[in-house]
């Protein structure tokens, strides 16, 4: 395989990582769910019957309920959705679009259908990634700023290998991925580890907006330690080019951050250019 066409796989490999709907997972949009419960001590004035309902209210009542009796129907220990999402809830893209003309005016939900009532929720459903957890859509982010730089050095060099000088456009990939993909969620929620809430040993408290930029420049440590990771590979410090100060700086700094810059610093190493 030439190298053209190993850069074009890894850009593309890039691209599908950052673009695709895990990881834009943010705007989907939320949804509600109508749903029924069986019950027994209700007062008549609650009841509402079915047939009083506007046709598409009942139709949707009609569907909650028939969630609930093939629920009830399922063996012990199967769950709703176990036999192909078909027991799934009547789901509903906004608050507004559900159904409810004649419920939910004053305290009544409950309906009467054949003399069992039945009372009805509205229940919000958090948007949630789909097929991964939330917490794996940074390293997925990582992966993809990773395979479109190293696309863009083997497309450049014929390599894939990092010196220290091409490893810091790591960095700098994976700051703008970072800070676009919050720009593009329109918060950091959905990418800041945490919010920094004071400055250590310092009484003074940060906005929240400057607290989550810093929660998220956090992310950028592992990128940082891919590029103490390849100068290791290149004997920069074992040959003592960069001196004693950048040494013991550089084993101060990995001593405060290897929680995120080891891993980092691993993949560096294995992926760096050794010296020619």
């Amino acid at each position: 395989m030439s190298a053209r066409v190993r850069a074009a796989l890894l850009i593309v490999l890039g691209i599908g990582l950052l673009v695709n709907p895990f990881y834009l997972w943010p705007h989907h949009p939320d949804a509600y769910e109508l749903r029924a419960g069986e019950v027994h001590s209700v007062s008549d004035a609650e009841r509402v019957p079915i047939e009083s309902l506007p046709p598409e209210t009942a139709a949707a009542v009609e569907a909650a309920i028939e969630t609930t009796e093939a629920a009830d129907d399922l063996p012990d220990g199967w769950f709703r959705g176990d036999q192909g999402g078909g027991h799934d809830w009547p789901r509903y893209e906004s608050r507004e679009a559900v159904p409810t003309a004649g419920l939910f005016e004053h305290v009544s939900e409950v309906v009467t259908v054949d003399d069992t009532a039945y009372r009805l929720s509205i229940v919000k459903m958090d948007r949630s990634p789909p097929v991964l957890p939330e917490s794996y859509r940074i390293p997925v982010g990582f992966a993809g700023a990773l395979a479109l730089t190293l696309g863009a050095m083997m497309a450049r060099h014929g390599t894939p290998q990092l010196t220290p000088r091409n490893a810091w456009g790591v960095v700098g990939v994976w700051t703008a991925v970072l800070f676009g993909t919050a720009a593009y969620d329109g918060s950091f929620s959905g990418v800041a580890l945490t919010t920094v809430r004071e400055i250590p040993l310092v009484d003074t408290e940060l906005p929240s907006t400057v607290g989550a930029i810093i929660g998220t420049a956090v992310w950028i440590l592992p990128a940082i330690g891919l590029v103490l990771g390849v100068c290791t590979r290149r004997e920069r410090w074992r040959s003592g080019v960069g001196g004693v100060g950048e040494l013991c700086s550089v084993l101060a700094f990995v001593t405060v951050t290897w929680p995120f810059t080891l891993s980092g610093a691993a993949l560096g190493f294995l992926i760096g250019r050794d010296r020619e």
